[in-house]
């Protein structure tokens, strides 16, 4: 069998970019944590909030890509390492990660609010996978253009699970409830409120 002969200038500068990644995780995490720390209790519509609350799911729940876990956010990271490295103190030469997000309900203090959007920032400790799941690994890698070697490739997850306590930051939206067929006269309008995610604004999630 052939061994695995890595392209050296190619590996140079992916590890170079990799510790670029390194350091723009860590401006990215620095300020989510200040957005988190800027937004307001008061669900006014347009308005930044952060709010902490439980997780209640509200239909078809995600599948994180490697373990398995039903959620309903994940946050998943496959890192890649030259082979011929010892293991002790390598780098990854690359990165492979993907976060999902399906609509849920934040039951919290200030009501029931509904959280969705298609951007997200899950603000949480990655957990390295210590039980491997070769099919899952190499599905996840699918189509990334990183090759996969079990032995040079260790992944990384962040889920979000019904339940669970977390803090979320977005923008309020806040929408009349539709009224029902047998309402008559006049009452006060319900609302929904939802907290959503944007281009400029993320969803941020974190569990703290």
């Amino acid at each position: 069998m052939r061994a695995y002969a890595p392209n050296f200038p190619l590996v140079g500068l992916l590890a170079a970019l990799a510790v670029g990644g390194a350091a723009r995780e860590v401006v990215r995490r620095v300020r989510a944590r200040r957005r988190i720390a800027r937004g307001s209790r008061e669900l006014e519509d347009n308005a930044l909030v952060t709010l902490r609350g439980t997780v209640h799911p509200l239909g078809s729940l995600l599948v994180a890509p490697v373990l398995g876990t039903s959620c309903v956010a994940h946050r998943t990271e496959a890192r890649v390492y030259d082979p011929n490295a010892r293991s002790q103190g390598r780098r990854p030469v690359t990165t492979h990660a993907r976060t999902e997000l399906v609509r849920f309900e934040l039951r919290c203090a200030a009501g029931n609010v509904l959280i969705e959007g298609d951007r997200v920032e899950l603000d949480m400790r990655l957990r390295e996978l210590r039980w491997r799941h070769v099919q899952r690994e190499q599905a996840f890698l699918q189509g990334s253009g990183l090759p996969y070697h079990p032995d040079s490739v260790t992944c990384y997850q962040a889920v979000v699970v019904p339940g669970q306590k977390v803090t979320v930051h977005g923008v309020v939206r806040v929408e009349a409830a539709p009224a029902s067929a047998d309402e008559t006269g006049f009452r006060e309008v319900a609302r929904v409120v939802h907290v959503i995610g944007d281009e400029r604004h993320p969803l941020v999630i974190t569990d703290v």
